[in-house]
């Protein structure tokens, strides 16, 4: 069984690119990150009204082609902020990626917790503490967050040098 555990309160995530080749198209790469570091941006703007949020590439890696992407939280200096600052946005990307891409068998059966959503379909298991769940639901209901990871997935699948695509937790 395929287990993947998304995590809260991460604040940096890895984006592979799989390709044979020792290069990448930079408007493949160029794009992808700029659409994912918007839709970033838009989930934080639902989840923390009142704090900015700056994505950062901190390393490209070689071979296939990794990034990892930091994000750095910081006060609007807004008087009337009172929220606490939720470092679940990025996790919020990777439930929201892996729900609406990657998982397109049928049959799913969630189960739901006090602490976790845990969602089964055939040999795959997706662990997503409840948080980040329901604040990945709150955000898939603004346009512009989805347009814009649609947008990333499009240039994706339009690079036929691109063979996969995955995001993990940065080690």
């Amino acid at each position: 069984m395929n287990e993947i555990k998304i995590e809260n309160n991460r604040n940096e995530i890895v984006l592979y690119f799989g390709t044979k080749q020792k290069s990448i198209n930079a408007y493949t790469l160029a794009s992808t990150l700029v659409s994912f570091a918007d839709a970033i941006k838009e989930a934080n703007n639902v989840i923390n009204p009142g704090y900015d949020i700056e994505i950062l590439v901190t390393d490209l890696g070689s071979g296939s082609f990794k990034a990892v992407i930091k994000a750095i939280y910081k006060s609007a200096k807004n008087l009337f902020t009172v929220q606490d600052l939720k470092a679940i946005v990025l996790g919020i990307l990777a439930s929201f990626i892996y729900d609406h891409y990657i998982s397109t068998k049928p049959n799913v059966t969630v189960n739901v917790s006090n602490d976790y959503v845990v969602i089964e379909q055939g040999n795959d298991r997706i662990i997503i503490p409840k948080e980040v769940h329901d604040a990945t639901e709150l955000v898939a209901k603004q346009s512009n967050f989805k347009e814009k990871i649609s947008r990333s997935m499009k240039t994706l699948q339009k690079d036929t040098a691109i063979e996969s695509f995955a995001i993990t937790n940065a080690i």
